[in-house]
């Protein structure tokens, strides 16, 4: 397989990252596997291709880093990556269920796969693998995390499925989704690490905050490119053709006059907008600072997250938990 240039540097930066904690993630992944196994031959089968299409691995990454940094990863540590990461994955096959969607990174989707029916009942096997590796963890406030983040996400869901029927949401609203969402995640995986390696209150109130700034950044991100064709990996203009309003396209109609947003409305309420209309509202939230905004939001909860590490001594983990930062702002897919 030939990589770019630009798909080369992003894969040695995670590898960077990943090396204050490489041999611990070996044996997350080894355990995590051993997780899924089961007699049942279909099981297996959804286990082993939800395995075999997971991404980079950001969240495990982020337990392990921040234990780490606390003074060093445990088995509690290991559990609780890997009860957050189950939960994920299963909350993932839900909403593509949820959203007919066929496809993600790339990939047919689980229940493009196996099936609706089976796509379900698999999220549901994974949901209760999660709430068992949570238990072995035996640590009470790991549990709560898990439990705390699964409520989370579906609070979230509701809520934005509540709001996807009104013609405009409020900044607060965006913003209160996805630190439901998305950044709820990110906080957890972050608080987990802490916990599991017997942190003190401000240093797990520290790195939960990190957390949910990560989250955020995270989700601007992936805001932002759906609006470049150059960005590496995901097919733009998806969050437009879904009429999602998310905080370009927000903080643009904030700009606009009544007649153009009467205008967008109408093309944000269609079923199916033609290549050309996706092109116009695209154009439209970058001409009128959209984009712009969101990028300078993204930055400034980077450095909300970074802030929060001036608690810890300078170390390796240290400076990835930094880079792991940037590398979320700055990654290509």
């Amino acid at each position: 397989m030939i990589f770019s240039h630009t798909e080369n540097k992003f894969m040695n930066k995670i590898d960077e990252i990943k090396q204050p904690i490489i041999a611990d993630l070996l044996a997350y992944e080894k355990e995590l596997a051993l997780a899924l196994q089961t007699e049942n031959p279909i099981l297996n089968q959804l286990s082993s291709y939800v395995l075999s299409t997971r991404g980079k691995q950001m969240r495990p990454i982020l337990s392990l880093l921040v234990a780490q940094v606390c003074g060093g990863i445990t088995e509690s540590t290991i559990q609780g990556a890997i009860a957050i990461e189950l939960l994920h994955i299963a909350s993932l096959i839900h909403d593509d269920v949820l959203d007919s969607a066929l496809e993600r990174r790339n990939k047919p989707s689980v229940n493009a796969v196996f099936e609706n029916k089976i796509a379900v009942l698999g999220g549901d096997y994974l949901l209760s693998k999660a709430l068992s590796k949570a238990s072995n963890s035996r640590n009470l406030d790991i549990i709560f995390e898990i439990s705390k983040v699964g409520s989370n996400l579906a609070d979230g869901e509701i809520l934005q499925l509540a709001n996807s029927k009104k013609q405009f949401i409020t900044e607060d609203i965006y913003f209160d989704i996805i630190s439901k969402k998305t950044a709820s995640l990110f906080s957890s995986c972050a608080r987990i690490g802490a916990l599991s390696a017997n942190a003190t209150n401000h240093e797990i109130d520290c790195l939960g905050i990190y957390g949910t700034s990560i989250g955020i950044c995270f989700q601007l991100r992936d805001d932002i490119f759906d609006y470049f064709s150059d960005d590496v990996g995901k097919p733009t203009g998806n969050d437009l053709r879904e009429g999602k309003l998310t905080l370009p396209v927000l903080f643009a109609l904030s700009k606009a006059t009544n007649s153009e947003k009467e205008y967008l409305f109408s093309l944000l309420r269609k079923a199916d907008l033609t290549e050309k209309e996706v092109q116009e509202l695209q154009q439209f939230s970058i001409q009128k600072g959209g984009v712009e905004y969101a990028t300078k939001k993204m930055y400034e909860y980077r450095d909300k997250a970074i802030r929060q590490l001036q608690h810890f001594a300078t170390s390796a983990t240290k400076n990835a938990l930094m880079e792991y930062a940037t590398y979320v702002i700055e990654r290509n897919k």
